[in-house]
């Protein structure tokens, strides 16, 4: 397990220590390390809340404790399930090496496993190498790849719209919606229109932080939105419905052709 020689320091780190007001945070946070080291996992289902302080050691109450650290970006919950953020990325060799070892080693004619370098305390000229100047521990802050808006993904498509996601209040973290996802959406849910529906969900969203999502979970929340939307009849008053859709079939033409010779 890598811990950074500026985890103590890191303003993270004292930012759980105020809002705590527990000298001790620190060594909550590596006993959670230390947890998904030990079971070889940072994503654990069917955890209540109460298990984190257990896992943690915490003394005081399970509810703000959590709270503290989802807000700090150490931890992130949807329902019961909690990940611990950022751990996976941080320790990528050590999950590699867990890996190669339950296939008998590393792979014959393998290069040697490339390392993440852990980082240190922020440059003085941030300027010199903007993405290696607030890593903590475990985690990314702002700048990792999976951590980052959908408008700030220079390797993949660019996002047309943002949402945004539990950690956005701490780190500004959103989800972005890209062209080709707006498009799986529209096709999939042809009565919604499906711009007017994200600026819904965005204000939703604002009025209602605590119930925003992790940025994995992002997707499935949409979807759910528009699928009880599109049961609800679509978006008010602009369908993406095929507007042949309603129209009769031959077979119902000569039907009522036929209905209406008799009146003739």
């Amino acid at each position: 397990m890598i811990v950074d020689p500026d985890f103590l320091d890191h303003w993270r780190t004292q930012m759980l220590v105020d809002m705590l007001d527990d000298p001790c945070a620190p060594q909550y946070i590596i006993r959670l390390w230390g947890h998904c080291q030990n079971r070889r996992s940072w994503v654990f289902d069917d955890m209540p809340v109460p298990a984190t302080k257990a896992i943690c050691r915490f003394p005081g109450d399970s509810e703000e404790f959590e709270k503290a650290l989802i807000d700090c970006g150490f931890l992130a919950r949807e329902g019961s399930t909690i990940t611990v953020v950022g751990w996976d990325e941080h320790n990528a060799s050590l999950i590699a090496n867990w890996t190669n070892g339950a296939r008998g080693g590393r792979p014959k004619g393998s290069t040697k496993e490339t390392r993440k370098k852990p980082m240190g305390k922020p440059s003085e000229n941030p300027s010199d190498n903007p993405q290696e100047t607030d890593k903590i521990g475990c985690d990314e802050i702002g700048l990792d790849k999976d951590n980052m808006s959908g408008g700030q993904q220079a390797d993949s498509e660019p996002a047309i719209f943002e949402l945004p996601t539990n950690r956005f209040g701490t780190t500004g973290e959103t989800y972005g919606v890209t062209e080709s996802k707006a498009k799986e959406w529209r096709e999939s849910y042809p009565a919604c229109d499906v711009m007017a529906e994200l600026k819904k969900m965005k204000a939703w969203l604002n009025d209602n932080p605590k119930k925003r999502k992790t940025k994995q979970g992002m997707a499935k929340f949409a979807g759910s939105w528009l699928s009880r939307q599109q049961d609800k009849g679509g978006s008010g008053g602009k369908s993406f419905a095929d507007p042949l859709s309603n129209s009769p079939t031959s077979a119902e033409l000569r039907e009522l052709q036929k209905t209406l010779r008799g009146y003739t």
